[in-house]
């Protein structure tokens, strides 16, 4: 058997639960960093980059607490009850997160962009009590919590929209903070005791809802150990130079409620005592003047925004010369954006690294080390791990320079799928993840993702599951049939592209109809990123094999050529 192991030595992982980990007894600090003194002390923890607000790290145990207060005596929330977070980046969403975890409870993190139907989904497959919201999506929230039975009690908002005479009614985090905080100085309340050990590889943390293949998203149960592991694996990657990187100053405008973000913008991040600068989005003047402000140095980002920094010209008007790693991760990074970054001014001495992972893994898998960036690699395995790769046809495990999808196995493998035995029978088998992705490794223990088994399409980094895609199309009074498909685009990675089959009573329609009408109706159901902005073409048929099918591998090929010539006439 042909198993791949990291060169690197294995690390050790505390059975402790996570927010003992994140505020731990300081024996935990000497383990990793060999003093007794937690790094943190005098140090800011969280600036929000629109106001300027700033959160130590002194603080930061009895804000939690004071959450924890307020969820457990305000909204009477039970140990293993769930906490549903709705909203962009805040300042105050890792205090929510950890005071959840503080008494026990579990934390579900949903895209705030959903519509009503998709947060629906979630809520009720997690079965939330309480909904932490944003005023952005509050109408959005309001409508879901109705749908699945959270009382309008059992709502608060991170923060308030003063002109919204509704939004009164809804308590703020900082709030509860002020109110409940008060009422543990006073010894009015006592928190639950709550402490894992070994059990804490079995105890749920945090439920990160990933799109299927076979359509809706399905709840991954991540593990208290799971989330821990993934933090001591990376040190362990970065060990010879970790105490340059306790001094980080992180920009967080990857989202928070996604694996990446929450793994290493705010658990790892918050374990070494970075500071971080957080955002609600990308909005690229904020986002540069933020770099330049706060002399960032690390910065977590997708491609899309590489590509950003890489090409566009509004970058040389502000100082990113602090900037010393860029880190790609969620999506596959072009070569020819990282050539074009480090031709910029201020990213001349980056050090670009790409990082390979998924929800499934409680992310990170394999990191290029900074020594040795090799083109198009996704890295070497991470402490702790194991992968083997597996011919998906003859069922084979494979060696050196031969493709098979990547298997993986170690203590950042998460529990499986929520309420969907199914779909964790066919991903997890003998502690062993299926990933669905197609990889290689060459001699030297780098990694290269080849191709995908999984028919997931990649916007911006985020899931898009096509049967999702094509049982909406079928709810439309036009679609007789559908199959969707990716095209590759430079800045958002990948998009949606729909071949749609007509019923017969509107073949004679005008298309361009058609088209807006399909486009609005998805606006109306779907996410941004779920939208069919890579095109919708009419077909007579779709390709089907004699089971009845998609054949997507048939339509690929085809929509990348037309994709390729659209965009060419749309240059001429």
């Amino acid at each position: 058997m042909t198993v791949f192991k990291s060169k690197l030595k294995d690390v050790a992982i505390p059975d402790v639960d996570i927010f003992n980990f994140i505020f731990p007894p300081t024996s935990i600090f000497s383990r990793f960093f060999g003093t007794g003194v937690p790094p943190r002390q005098g140090k800011t923890a969280y600036i929000d980059g629109v106001t300027g607000e700033a959160i130590g790290h002194d603080g930061l145990k009895d804000l939690c607490e004071d959450f924890a207060a307020a969820l457990q005596g305000k909204y009477g929330l039970k140990e293993q009850e769930v906490l549903g977070v709705f909203s962009p980046n805040d300042a105050y969403y890792p205090i929510a997160l950890w005071g959840a975890l503080r008494i026990g409870c579990i934390a579900t993190t949903a895209n705030h962009t959903y519509t009503t139907e998709e947060l629906v989904h979630q809520l009720r497959d997690s079965g939330a009590k309480v909904l932490l919201t944003h005023p952005v999506a509050i109408s959005v929230a309001l409508g879901a919590a109705n749908a699945v039975g959270i009382p309008n009690e059992n709502i608060l908002l991170f923060s308030r929209d003063e002109s919204d005479v509704a939004q009164k009614a809804f308590p703020t985090i900082k709030e509860l903070l002020s109110e409940w905080g008060a009422k543990r100085a006073k010894g009015s309340i006592t928190l639950r005791n709550f402490k894992l050990g070994k059990d804490a590889k079995d105890r749920i943390a945090f439920l990160c809802y990933s799109s299927g293949t076979t359509g809706r998203s399905k709840g991954v149960m991540i593990s208290h150990r799971n989330v821990i592991a993934n933090v001591c694996q990376v040190n362990g990657v970065q060990a010879n130079v970790l105490s340059e990187r306790l001094k980080d100053v992180l920009l967080a405008v990857l989202p928070f409620y996604h694996i990446y973000g929450l793994i290493l913008l705010i658990h790892i991040a918050s374990f070494r005592g970075n500071t971080t600068v957080v955002l609600p989005k990308f909005d690229p003047p904020l986002f540069l003047s933020s770099i330049q402000k706060y002399k960032v140095t690390t910065l977590y980002l997708v491609p899309p925004i590489i590509l950003f920094l890489a090409q566009h010209p509004v970058v040389d008007q502000f100082d990113t010369s602090s900037v010393g790693i860029v880190f790609s991760g969620a999506a596959p990074l072009p070569w020819e954006a990282v050539n074009q970054l480090k031709k910029r001014k201020g990213f001349k001495n980056t050090i670009v690294q790409q990082g390979w992972g998924m929800t499934e893994t409680a992310t990170v898998v394999t990191m290029t080390p900074p020594e040795d960036v090799r083109v198009n690699s996704i890295g070497q395995i991470i402490p702790n791990l194991e992968i083997k790769l597996v011919d998906p046809d003859t069922h084979e495990e494979v060696g050196v320079d031969k493709e098979g999808e990547i298997w993986v196995r170690g203590p950042n493998v998460t529990l499986g799928y929520l309420n969907n035995k199914k779909a964790t029978e066919e991903t997890y088998k003998d502690g062993w993840l299926l990933t669905g992705d197609i990889g290689v490794a060459d001699k030297d223990g780098h990694f290269y993702i080849r191709d995908r088994i999984k028919e997931l399409i990649k916007v911006k980094g985020l899931q898009v599951a096509p049967a999702e895609l094509e049982a909406l199309l079928l709810e439309h009074p036009a679609v007789a049939d559908s199959c969707v498909v990716q095209v590759p685009d430079e800045r958002a990675g990948e998009l949606p592209r729909a071949y749609v089959v007509l019923k017969e009573s509107h073949k004679h329609d005008d298309q361009d109809d058609i088209k807006a009408s399909i486009n609005s109706f998805f606006g109306s159901k779907l996410a941004r990123h779920k939208q069919l902005e890579g095109g919708i073409v009419f077909v007579d048929s779709v390709p089907k094999s004699a089971s009845g099918k998609l054949l997507r591998r048939f339509l690929r090929d085809r929509a990348k050529q037309e994709w390729a010539a659209e965009n060419t006439r749309a240059r001429l």
